[in-house]
């Protein structure tokens, strides 16, 4: 759904038994922007540009949270992918987002349990 997909709604979502949540689509353009800032206050890991939150997690959704990115450069969706906390292997599962986009012509990709 779109615009349900913030922190307090996954984790809402987590507590009623989701195996997996999703974020809402965020664009690697602004993401690339973004500085990964830790929030000591709120126990949370947020993705900040021109001061204000474009992305937040925490612990209790760690691997369960699906980042999904509209992108238009692959090399650019790489690197957000690996800023959110995408591990290598995850971020290696999708070197060939551009052959995907193509065949399915999607304009988005999801990366999977980033964060």
């Amino acid at each position: 759904m779109v615009w349900v997909g913030s922190l307090p709604m996954r984790l809402l979502a987590l507590d009623y038994g989701a195996d997996i949540v999703y974020c809402e689509e965020l664009i690697d353009i602004k993401m690339a922007q973004c500085e990964r800032v830790v929030n000591d206050v709120l126990e949370t890991v947020d993705f900040v540009a021109d001061e204000c939150v474009m992305f937040r997690s925490c612990s209790k959704e760690k691997g369960r949270v699906v980042f999904q990115m509209g992108m238009a450069d692959l090399e650019r969706a790489l690197a957000v992918a690996k800023l959110v906390g995408g591990s290598s292997d995850t971020v290696k599962t999708f070197e060939d987002m551009e052959k995907f986009r193509e065949a399915t012509g999607a304009s988005s990709v999801m990366l999977a349990r980033a964060a």
